[in-house]
Formats: C-alpha cells, structure tokens, sequence
C-alpha cells in the first residue's frame, strides 16, 4: 500500500504477503490509523459474495471498521432484541440475508442501549439477489466523523443515510395542521394535543420544517418554517407546536434536543416538562407537601428530565416566584410507565381563555392524556367524588356512576390514546346527590379510551376498553 499518486512499488508504506486460494471471493479493506493505534492494516473476509444466495433476498456483510469506536451492538429501529451484539473493531459478520426492503439500523455502545451512537439505513427495495458489506468508517471523537456506507461488487461505494429521532407534539391552542419536512408532508392533519410516536427525520443535512393549515396542498401553503442546521443521529428530538397564530406569544416550533425514547434508569419513569401556556407566567411544579420538581420553566422552554420511581403523586403548578399560591393541582399517575421517557406539558390559557389551562402527558409511543385536575382547596373537594364506570371493557355502552356534594353542572368527554377527541356530551345542571349515566359507545372502535368528567370544581378521569 502506498500513497496516492506513487510512482512506483518503492513507494510503499505498508506490504502484506497474502496467498488468496481459488474459487473465493475476498473483500480487502484498508482501516487503521496510519502510524497511530489501532496500526494502519488490512482486514480480509476471505467468505465474500458477488451475489447474494437467494435472488429475493439482499445479503449483506458488516465490518467494524472505526479505529476509536467501542464495541457495538446491532439493532433493528424499534426492536428491542439487538440482531448482532458485541461486535469489535476489525470483525466481519457473516453475511445477512435481508428482505429487500427498507432496512433501518441503529448501533448502539454494546450492553448499553442508552448509549446510541447512530441510526442508519436506507430503502433497498429492487435490489432482491445483491450482495455488499456495510462498513463502520470514520472516528466516533474526531474527523471524519463516525459513518456507515454501503460498498457493492462492482465498486460502488455511498454513505448510508442517517437518521435522528423525532417526537412531534401539537400543543397550540390553534385548528388541525400538517407539517412539512423541506416539501415533504410528513404530517398530515396532526390535531391540538395531539402527537406523533418516535419517527425517523434525516441527520447531517439543512431541513426546513414548515407548519401548514390542514388539507394544504403544499409546502407553499406554510404559515410557519423553521431551518434547522442539521439534527445529530445519535440524538431524541422533542418538538412542540405552541403559541397563538397572529397573537402574543407568536406560533412556533421549540425543540428539545435532549430527549428521549426511554428512561436512563430503567426501573424508573423519566419525564421533562414543557411550558406551553401562551398567558401562564414563569412557573414551578412541585410535590404536594414535597420539594420542588421543575424550577423556573419559561413559555416555550423545556426543563430536564427527572428520574423517579413509578408511582401515583400529587403535583402542584405554581408561580415561579411564590410556591405557596397554588394554581393547579393535578393527580399524576405515572404507576404504569416504568422504563419509560415522557413529556408533560403546560397547555391551555390559564386566566380565562378557552381552552382553559390543563397538564398533558405525551408518551413515546404517540400517546397523549390530560392528568386528573384536583380541585383547589379552596373549593369543595367532594364536588364530583366516588367516580365509577362499568362495564370495563365495554361493548357498546357505559354506565358512570358518581356523587356531587353540591349542585354543579357535569359534562364528558371521551379521548383515545393519541388524545383525540372522540365523544362529548353534557349531563346538565345536576343537585347534591348519587347520580348513574348512561354513554352509547356504538360508534366508537375497539380500542383503549379515557373517560373525563368534568364539573365546576374540576375533572376526574378514567381509563376504559372497548372490546367487541
């Protein structure tokens, strides 16, 4: 091996006598630091492929081949089971027999799936009976930077598209939007509170992201666009819709490039907190009786993640700047979410607007819900008390059952699980007393629902199924 433009074979820097056998196929490749550690060398796989063995199937090979990159694991986007584990500097894999379709791969610090070091992948689609090797290149710490490309029999070398993650959240109190990456909708019809799962965009390129009013024809058609430099592959991206079209504080994207697709701590529930009530002043939430969670978070900001242990708590919203006058108080049930990363944010105008001030949660999975409100103490805390529905699961009726300690006027709502609205209904001005309602649910899928009831002195909520 010499460098470029030598002249001769006495311009070599490196020799290595190899004897190849007949009737193989060798794939050579140069990697190393050239006289740093790991030494320049060449890595051979002396089981290559010119065509994969089954023309339905792409087959590929991959090599480690980042002289400062750990050992990685290799898993499919989205699954939890690593395909290849523990794969080391300078070792080839067998080859993989693919489907010839779109293959996403993140690599991940071996043993550690926190620790992301990229997404990778591309749509292979046609390319049924192709064979090639994915190689590691570059430097994790340093120039190049760390990629995978793609090399092919017949010399075709390319970087392999790499890919950051992305959670879209609509929490502007404004109509139903679509949302466009450069002219691609990728959104389509994206309603108030509602969000998106953990999705792909692309790393390592200028995007414009653009907000546009529903059923829009184009990216032309945006009242908003956001250029974003480039988002990093090994990152989370939250990425709130809040503010007031033509209003104070203005509509805008706000991004939290610290998120995450699961708890650090796996035995906890990890959860950030983003402030997206447009006339809401700087706030805290905290503990019931207990310290402060979320300190000074301002409109449009998101405050880290805190890890704690699943359970039921009782928070309370309050100004940044007086802890003891409580605005809101929410009963957060985070029993369930073990392992997970969610986002609660502010929503709502707090001083009297429509719709009013409420705390949502978004899960990674495209899951949204307010959190049960608790009345004041100042009002009367047995307002709407001794919540129950039956049957659960439901077939194509419910029966809600609860006590008002005074009269007060009660309605619902029905949500599913992306916190669309589904149902509403109005029960009236009811008295003091022990009341049962009927709700028809003919009309609603099979699926998982919550149920909120909501009276003068706050909301109650419940979870429920339909099942046919």
């Amino acid at each position: 091996v010499a460098p470029g433009n030598s002249t001769s074979s006495a311009d070599v820097i490196a020799n290595f006598p190899t004897t190849f056998e007949n009737r193989k196929t060798y794939v050579v490749v140069a990697s190393g630091i050239v006289g740093g550690s790991p030494g320049f060398e060449l890595i051979v796989n002396d089981m290559g492929r010119e065509r994969a063995l089954d023309d339905s199937s792409l087959d590929l090979a991959i090599l480690h081949g980042s002289p400062d990159a750990p050992d990685v694991d290799i898993t499919p986007f989205g699954v939890m089971t690593p395909l290849l584990a523990g794969l080391q500097y300078g070792q080839f894999t067998d080859y993989l027999s693919l489907a010839p379709t779109l293959v996403v791969l993140d690599l991940n610090v071996s043993g550690d799936p926190n620790q992301l070091i990229g997404t990778w992948g591309g749509d292979f689609t046609g390319l049924g009976g192709v064979a090639g090797v994915v190689f590691a290149s570059g430097l994790v710490n340093d120039d190049p930077e760390f990629d995978l490309w793609l090399a092919l029999p017949d010399g075709t070398t390319f970087p392999l598209p790499s890919f950051a993650r992305v959670q879209v959240i609509h929490n502007a109190p404004s109509p139903t939007v679509d949302v466009y990456l450069d002219d691609l909708k990728v959104l389509d019809n994206i309603a108030f509170h509602q969000a998106t799962d953990i999705g792909l965009f692309p790393a390592r390129q200028p995007i414009t992201l653009g907000v546009a009013p529903d059923n829009s024809a184009s990216s032309a058609d945006a009242i908003y666009t956001l250029p974003v430099d480039r988002l990093e592959t090994n990152k989370t991206y939250v990425i709130m819709a809040a503010g007031i079209v033509g209003g104070t504080p203005d509509f805008g994207l706000f991004i939290n490039e610290n998120g995450r697709s699961r708890a650090l701590n796996s035995a906890n529930v990890e959860a950030s907190l983003f402030h997206g009530a447009p006339d809401a002043p700087d706030v805290d939430v905290q503990l019931k009786d207990g310290p402060v969670l979320f300190d000074d978070v301002t409109f449009g900001a998101f405050a880290d993640y805190i890890s704690t242990a699943p359970a039921v708590y009782t928070i309370e919203v309050t100004p940044a700047d007086d802890n003891s006058a409580v605005v809101k108080t929410y009963n957060a049930d985070l029993s369930s979410l073990t392992g997970q990363a969610i986002t609660l944010f502010a929503s709502g105008f707090l001083t009297g607007g429509q719709p009013g001030f409420q705390m949502w949660v978004a899960e990674t999975d495209g899951s949204t819900y307010p959190l049960e409100e608790i009345v004041a103490a100042n009002e009367p805390e047995q307002t709407l008390s001794a919540l129950q529905i039956s049957p659960n699961p439901a077939v194509d009726e419910l029966y809600i059952r609860f006590d008002l300690g005074e009269t007060a006027s009660v309605r619902y709502g029905v949500r599913d699980v992306a916190g669309r609205l589904m149902m509403e209904g109005d029960f009236g001005k009811l008295g003091a007393g022990a009341f049962t309602q009927r709700i028809g649910l003919e009309n609603l899928p099979p699926g998982m629902y919550q149920l909120e009831l909501i009276s003068d002195g706050g909301m109650r909520a419940l979870k429920f199924a339909v099942q046919r």
